[in-house]
Protein backbone atom coordinates (compact mmCIF):
# COMPACT_ATOMS: atom_id res chain seq x y z
CA UNK A 1 0.00 0.00 0.00
CA UNK A 2 1.53 3.35 -1.02
CA UNK A 3 2.15 5.90 1.69
CA UNK A 4 1.33 9.59 1.45
CA UNK A 5 4.42 11.62 2.27
CA UNK A 6 3.54 15.31 2.83
CA UNK A 7 6.44 17.64 3.37
CA UNK A 8 6.17 20.96 5.14
CA UNK A 9 6.85 22.78 1.87
CA UNK A 10 3.96 20.99 0.14
CA UNK A 11 1.64 21.54 3.09
CA UNK A 12 2.36 25.27 3.40
CA UNK A 13 2.39 25.77 -0.37
CA UNK A 14 -1.03 24.17 -0.68
CA UNK A 15 -2.33 26.16 2.27
CA UNK A 16 -1.02 29.42 0.78
CA UNK A 17 -2.69 28.61 -2.54
CA UNK A 18 -5.99 27.93 -0.79
CA UNK A 19 -5.82 31.19 1.18
CA UNK A 20 -4.95 33.21 -1.95
CA UNK A 21 -7.82 31.62 -3.90
CA UNK A 22 -10.25 32.40 -1.10
CA UNK A 23 -9.13 36.07 -1.09
CA UNK A 24 -9.71 36.67 -4.82
CA UNK A 25 -13.39 37.66 -4.56
CA UNK A 26 -12.58 40.18 -1.82
CA UNK A 27 -9.78 41.82 -3.79
CA UNK A 28 -11.92 42.05 -6.94
CA UNK A 29 -14.68 43.70 -4.94
CA UNK A 30 -12.22 46.21 -3.53
CA UNK A 31 -11.31 47.36 -7.06
CA UNK A 32 -14.83 48.65 -7.77
CA UNK A 33 -14.73 52.41 -7.34
CA UNK A 34 -17.68 54.79 -7.36
CA UNK A 35 -18.02 56.02 -10.93
CA UNK A 36 -18.76 59.51 -12.23
CA UNK A 37 -20.42 59.06 -15.63
CA UNK A 38 -21.97 62.49 -16.24
CA UNK A 39 -24.48 61.31 -18.85
CA UNK A 40 -27.67 62.20 -16.95
CA UNK A 41 -28.80 58.58 -16.71
CA UNK A 42 -26.38 56.92 -14.28
CA UNK A 43 -26.32 57.80 -10.58
CA UNK A 44 -23.33 60.09 -9.97
CA UNK A 45 -24.16 60.67 -6.30
CA UNK A 46 -21.93 57.94 -4.81
CA UNK A 47 -18.92 59.19 -6.82
CA UNK A 48 -19.50 62.83 -5.86
CA UNK A 49 -19.84 61.95 -2.18
CA UNK A 50 -16.77 59.69 -2.29
CA UNK A 51 -14.74 62.49 -3.89
CA UNK A 52 -15.81 64.96 -1.19
CA UNK A 53 -14.84 62.45 1.54
CA UNK A 54 -11.35 62.18 0.03
CA UNK A 55 -11.80 58.72 -1.50
CA UNK A 56 -10.73 57.69 -5.02
CA UNK A 57 -13.29 57.64 -7.83
CA UNK A 58 -13.43 56.47 -11.43
CA UNK A 59 -14.35 59.05 -14.10
CA UNK A 60 -15.91 58.09 -17.44
CA UNK A 61 -16.44 61.54 -18.91
CA UNK A 62 -14.16 64.14 -20.47
CA UNK A 63 -16.22 66.91 -18.82
CA UNK A 64 -14.17 66.67 -15.62
CA UNK A 65 -10.84 68.15 -14.61
CA UNK A 66 -8.81 67.82 -11.43
CA UNK A 67 -6.71 70.50 -9.77
CA UNK A 68 -5.30 69.37 -6.44
CA UNK A 69 -8.28 68.65 -4.17
CA UNK A 70 -10.76 70.39 -6.49
CA UNK A 71 -12.94 68.53 -8.99
CA UNK A 72 -14.34 70.73 -11.77
CA UNK A 73 -17.32 69.52 -13.80
CA UNK A 74 -18.19 71.57 -16.87
CA UNK A 75 -21.07 71.06 -19.34
CA UNK A 76 -22.07 67.67 -17.90
CA UNK A 77 -25.41 66.03 -17.19
CA UNK A 78 -25.28 64.74 -13.62
CA UNK A 79 -27.90 62.49 -12.06
CA UNK A 80 -28.20 61.81 -8.33
CA UNK A 81 -30.27 59.52 -6.17
CA UNK A 82 -28.85 60.68 -2.81
CA UNK A 83 -27.95 63.90 -1.04
CA UNK A 84 -24.58 65.39 -1.95
CA UNK A 85 -22.99 66.00 1.45
CA UNK A 86 -20.56 68.88 1.72
CA UNK A 87 -20.51 68.95 5.53
CA UNK A 88 -16.98 68.14 6.62
CA UNK A 89 -15.78 67.70 3.03
CA UNK A 90 -12.04 67.33 2.59
CA UNK A 91 -12.17 68.24 -1.12
CA UNK A 92 -13.92 70.81 -3.29
CA UNK A 93 -16.36 70.56 -6.18
CA UNK A 94 -17.10 73.08 -8.97
CA UNK A 95 -20.11 72.46 -11.20
CA UNK A 96 -20.43 74.91 -14.09
CA UNK A 97 -22.83 75.06 -17.03
CA UNK A 98 -24.18 71.63 -16.13
CA UNK A 99 -27.52 70.01 -15.37
CA UNK A 100 -28.16 68.09 -12.17
CA UNK A 101 -31.14 65.74 -12.37
CA UNK A 102 -32.75 64.12 -9.35
CA UNK A 103 -33.42 60.46 -10.12
CA UNK A 104 -36.56 58.59 -8.97
CA UNK A 105 -36.47 57.09 -5.48
CA UNK A 106 -34.22 59.89 -4.20
CA UNK A 107 -32.81 59.14 -0.72
CA UNK A 108 -32.39 62.23 1.43
CA UNK A 109 -34.11 65.40 2.56
CA UNK A 110 -32.05 67.84 0.47
CA UNK A 111 -30.18 67.68 -2.81
CA UNK A 112 -27.22 69.55 -1.31
CA UNK A 113 -26.33 69.28 2.35
CA UNK A 114 -24.02 72.18 3.21
CA UNK A 115 -23.04 72.71 6.83
CA UNK A 116 -20.71 75.68 6.63
CA UNK A 117 -20.48 79.41 7.23
CA UNK A 118 -22.45 80.98 4.35
CA UNK A 119 -19.94 83.85 4.12
CA UNK A 120 -16.88 81.60 3.94
CA UNK A 121 -15.31 80.19 0.78
CA UNK A 122 -17.25 76.95 0.65
CA UNK A 123 -16.31 73.54 -0.69
CA UNK A 124 -18.91 73.77 -3.47
CA UNK A 125 -19.45 76.17 -6.32
CA UNK A 126 -22.43 75.91 -8.68
CA UNK A 127 -22.29 78.38 -11.55
CA UNK A 128 -25.16 78.41 -14.06
CA UNK A 129 -26.09 74.87 -13.12
CA UNK A 130 -29.70 73.81 -13.63
CA UNK A 131 -31.22 71.65 -10.88
CA UNK A 132 -33.94 69.46 -12.42
CA UNK A 133 -36.48 67.68 -10.21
Amino acid sequence: MPTLDITRRLLFGGLATFVAAAAIPLSRGALVLPTLVGDGAHDDGPALNAWLRGEPIRVLTDRVSFSGDRLAIDHADLAVRESIIFAGASRSLDVEYSRVRVLPHFRGDYLLWIDADPDAEGPVHFWRANILG
